[in-house]
């Protein structure tokens, strides 16, 4: 249930459930009034207090129209059971003078109203609409009580951080006119000085270049992040980025590379393209660039200075040997480790790479196969991400064999000391998140952003340590547990809403799939 954040659309309708005993009142209150008119809709209807319970918990309505005295639970007993769990709907509660008692301690419960049997269809539409308006001037309230305390700053924070949703955005939109989504979104990063005087005056340049609805600028990380909206920087349109590129040239001291995302899409690619940049930032000694640098998703330079540009195709292999290589180090997969170094040679050699450019294509994604590990293990990256040890090693090394035996045996040492301290230790505990949180939305791509790790590979690492996909492995708790609660008794659509299916139909399909069986005749069999 709502509990306070979004503002409504005045035009959206509120969901109404209605609850009584007899199934004439029920038909007749469907009847009765054109919901639709006073902005609401009945989403389901329910014959006693704990059919309403367990219908609230799955259709969430924002109203509760209900009787008081039913069979097996009263209205008094769903109010008491509903507020307990913290569900902030609305009640209108429906008595007869007998029951006045009642209807006093469902106000104390929170109840808006009740109204007396038989129903005047005149109140009953006088109270839907002064509901309506409470619920609406709450949400409002609500709504601004969490975000007005937000600034500017910390909006784009978020967005480039990546902690968004459906509700921060109709707050931005809200608070601050952002008018998101926007058509394209772009990122420039540039590093801090550390010079306060120096830094002040790079703060107020970005400021100057953004003033006209270009975008947005904050200091972040010992960066400054440049979001701007719906301006496109790409080949043949740098001619506002070289003039301030020219203008922060001039400063005493400044030297720094201007590290410009691709044009992005979706919001999501914002958080993306932040932590490629500041790859880029933190690793740019193993790369050639001049002072505007365009960098692709893993922070590879894409289009080096003003013009050049390097094989898209070509980096995006590089990108996924790297990978592969942090899933193979992850599995203690020494063949593996073997044959992808074995690829990336003879990739450089079809590149037709020197010596020096050689070295520095296997510096670079070792650099990017220890980033990507150091999620598994932060000591290990500190014990062996020291780069500069690294390229002084391979400096002394003249042939690409020498140079691929040197990497191959640093990886399986790596690989050997990671699974000896912490075999399994991430997968463990995804497989107890999974467990815990079965009824959730666990799609692969909100655990990666859980657990920090890269979508592109996160399956196969999963699929390497347990031998499953991790969609199977989802499902195959999901039936477990629904083999459990059916062996309880519960009722198959209720079965279906606990372990995270909504469409009963879908469950029944994926139930049947894994048991060759329906769960309605599994819940038949049991109660023989």
């Amino acid at each position: 249930m709502f509990t306070g954040g979004v503002v409504m659309n005045k035009n959206e309708l509120l969901k109404v459930m209605i609850v009584d005993d007899e199934e004439m009142i029920r038909r007749g209150l469907r009847a009765i009034v054109n919901w639709k008119e006073y902005g609401y809709t009945v989403c389901c209807d329910a014959a006693d207090g704990e059919d309403g319970y367990q219908k609230a918990l799955v259709y969430q309505p924002d109203l509760i129209i209900t009787d008081i005295k039913m069979p097996i639970a009263d209205g008094l007993q769903m109010m008491t059971k509903l507020r307990e769990n913290c569900f902030e709907t609305e009640f209108i509660l429906l008595t007869g003078y007998a029951e006045f008692e009642y209807a006093q301690k469902a106000l104390q419960l929170g109840a808006k109203s009740y109204i007396l049997k038989p129903i005047d269809e005149e109140e009953l539409v006088k109270t839907l609409i002064e509901v309506r308006e409470e619920i609406l001037q709450r949400r409002k309230e609500n709504f601004h009580n969490k975000y007005f305390s937000i600034s500017m700053e910390q909006v784009i924070m978020k967005l480039v951080y990546g902690a968004i949703d459906e509700e921060f955005i109709d707050a931005a939109n809200a608070v601050y006119g952002f008018q998101l989504p926007w058509k394209q979104y772009q990122l420039v990063l540039l590093e801090q000085t550390k010079n306060q005087e120096t830094d002040e005056k790079v703060l107020n340049l970005l400021k100057d270049f953004t003033k006209n609805n270009i975008g947005f600028v904050f200091p972040l990380n010992n960066h400054f992040v440049v979001l701007t909206k719906d301006v496109i920087f790409e080949q043949g349109k740098m001619r506002l980025l070289e003039d301030l590129n020219g203008k922060l040239r001039k400063l005493p001291g400044y030297t720094h590379p201007m590290v410009v995302s691709r044009p992005l899409k979706e919001l999501e690619q914002i958080n993306q393209a932040y932590y490629a940049a500041s790859y880029f930032i933190e690793h740019q000694f193993i790369f050639q660039y001049e002072e505007i640098v365009l960098i692709d998703e893993v922070g590879n330079p894409y289009a080096q200075g003003k013009i050049s540009t390097a094989n898209q195709r070509e980096q995006l292999d590089y990108r996924k040997i790297a990978e592969g290589l942090c899933v193979a180090v992850c599995g203690n997969d020494l063949t593996g480790i073997s044959s992808l170094l074995e690829n990336l040679g003879n990739k450089c050699v079809e590149s037709g790479y020197d010596l020096e450019q050689i070295r520095i294509r296997y510096v670079s994604t070792y650099v990017s196969v220890m980033y990507l590990l150091k999620i598994q293990s932060e000591e290990i990256f500190k014990q062996e991400g020291m780069v500069d040890v690294v390229i002084l090693q391979i400096s002394r090394l003249s042939h690409l064999q020498s140079i691929n035996s040197f990497f191959l045996d640093k990886l399986s040492q790596i690989a050997k000391k990671l699974n000896s301290n912490q075999q399994g230790n991430v997968i463990r505990k995804m497989k107890e998140y999974i467990e815990a949180n079965y009824n959730s939305d666990l799609t692969l791509k909100n655990l990666s952003k859980i657990f920090h790790y890269n979508v592109a590979y996160f399956g196969k690492l999963f699929k390497s340590n347990t031998g499953m996909s991790y969609n199977d492995y989802v499902t195959s708790v999901r039936m477990e547990k629904a083999k459990e609660l059916l062996n309880q008794g519960e009722k198959v659509y209720k079965v279906a809403n606990q372990v995270g299916y909504q469409d009963l139909d879908y469950f029944n399909m994926k139930f049947k799939k894994y048991f060759n069986a329906l769960p309605s005749d599994f819940h038949k069999d049991k109660n023989k």
